[in-house]
């Protein structure tokens, strides 16, 4: 589902450009800005650069700019609605940096607002087992360097046959996944993952439950923990983020959502390493450059073609060690050395 199927759900069905990149509609806020009401259809948006122009009006702006004018929500819930219908897709960089910008001066805490996604109804916690059900469980946990410790810390739990409500009342199905949480500082449960332990599609199952509840894009994985270490390190998937440690956090993914931003700066790191998959760079310096502007210290990790967790602890070790820090000739470097 795409975000102008959202603008449809409201204005019906849009006119297109030949190319396909415009849709169009007679503008809903012109009569709003004190225009004469819109009959040629002069309200266009972009669906690739999420942007939108009136040209009766005049009104400008982004996809959550027009959320937030249009029904009036907050920056943050309009953000939420743009970043549910675009599937989680990254923003454009400048629309994130003024859809961040905008957030951030409305002072909105990031907090449990949402409901938290259920967990399957096959989940047994992995911890502590002694059933025959979790050894090949138990046995991928290994395979991924999770320790005994690290398996009860953040809840794994294994889930041979279940499934799972959504609020919006459909049922996802689940078979032969291994389940890890995400705790918020207090212990909450915030949001869970399901990783296949076979060889079946989506390897991995980042739930998504509606504009209600807590999604992938809503939450860092053990930022918890990593808080408490004062130094964070940034990687793509969990079991990156287990191979580092205490320290090792996940996006869920290889783009840092807006709201992700603002949990790692009211985090006060004073440090953040970037160690994406070795197929990221391009993602990876862009997260560097965005941090780079909150954070004192951020520094950018070069995995070669490898993601941490192949690694392992001793290689991420050592790339941690060899980690630089982030300047805007670091990028232009390893792009004229690749």
């Amino acid at each position: 589902m795409s975000f102008i199927h959202y603008v449809e759900s409201l204005l019906g069905e849009a006119k297109w450009n030949t190319s396909e990149t415009e849709a169009s509609w007679n503008c809903p806020l012109c009569t709003s800005r004190g225009e004469t009401e819109d009959t040629k259809c002069r309200f266009r948006i972009n669906r690739i650069k999420l942007v939108g122009v009136c040209y009766n009006c005049g009104w400008g702006g982004n996809a959550v700019s027009f959320v937030r004018d249009y029904q009036g929500l907050t920056w943050a819930e309009s953000l939420d609605v743009v970043n549910f219908y675009t599937d989680f897709t990254p923003l454009p960089q400048d629309v994130f940096d003024e859809v961040f910008d905008r957030i951030y001066l409305e002072g909105k805490d990031v907090g449990i607002t949402k409901k938290v996604i259920p967990l399957p109804s096959d989940y047994k916690l992995l911890a502590g087992s002694t059933s025959m059900m979790a050894e090949p469980f138990r046995k991928y946990a290994e395979s991924r360097l999770l320790t005994e410790k690290q398996i009860d810390l953040h809840g794994i739990g294994f889930c041979p046959e279940g499934e799972m409500k959504l609020p919006n009342g459909d049922t996802i199905y689940l078979r032969n996944r291994l389940v890890t949480q995400v705790f918020g500082d207090n212990g909450e449960p915030q949001y869970w993952m399901g990783r296949a332990i076979r060889d079946m599609k989506p390897k991995t199952l980042n739930p998504t439950g509606g504009l209600n509840t807590l999604n992938k894009s809503d939450v860092i994985f053990n930022l918890n923990n990593a808080k408490k270490t004062g130094v964070a390190v940034l990687t793509e998937g969990v079991f990156d983020a287990t191979t580092i440690g205490n320290s090792g956090i996940a996006l869920f993914g290889k783009t840092m959502s807006a709201k992700q931003l603002l949990l790692l700066i009211k985090a006060e790191f004073r440090k953040v390493f970037v160690m994406l998959d070795g197929d990221a760079i391009k993602n990876a310096f862009h997260i560097c450059d965005t941090l780079s502007k909150h954070i004192p210290e951020v520094y950018f990790c070069y995995t070669g073609n490898n993601d941490p967790n192949e690694l392992g602890r001793k290689g991420c070790l050592e790339v941690l060690k060899n980690a630089e820090r982030y300047n805007k000739l670091t990028s232009l470097k390893y792009k004229l050395s690749m």
